[in-house]
């Protein structure tokens, strides 16, 4: 993700769904919400095209990290499953 600006960017959480490995610029706030940098993702210094093409490149030629990044990936979209979310909205809704 390239963009310079995101509120949330529900395509960073569809991507680790889907087994892929979001790469972004670290250009808003709410991509270290969703990226660990180098545990489930990578951030990259905002409009540098070096540092996102070489992380790029470190995934393509280490089958191992991108498998690791990628099993991570999956372990984060566990967390914000809609089911535990709402649950966690009753919960705090039940203690007013």
């Amino acid at each position: 993700m390239t963009s310079s600006h995101e509120a949330l960017p529900i395509v960073l959480i569809e991507a680790q769904k889907y087994d892929c490995v979001p790469i972004a610029y670290n250009s808003f706030e709410s991509a270290t919400d969703i990226i660990q940098d180098g545990h489930n993702g990578i951030l990259v210094t905002p409009f540098n095209r070096r540092e996102y093409v070489k992380a790029l490149d470190s995934l393509i030629v280490n089958e191992e990290r991108l498998a690791q990044l990628t099993k991570n990936g999956k372990e984060y979209i566990k967390k914000i499953d809609s089911r535990k979310v709402i649950q966690k909205w009753i919960e705090l809704f039940n203690k007013l």
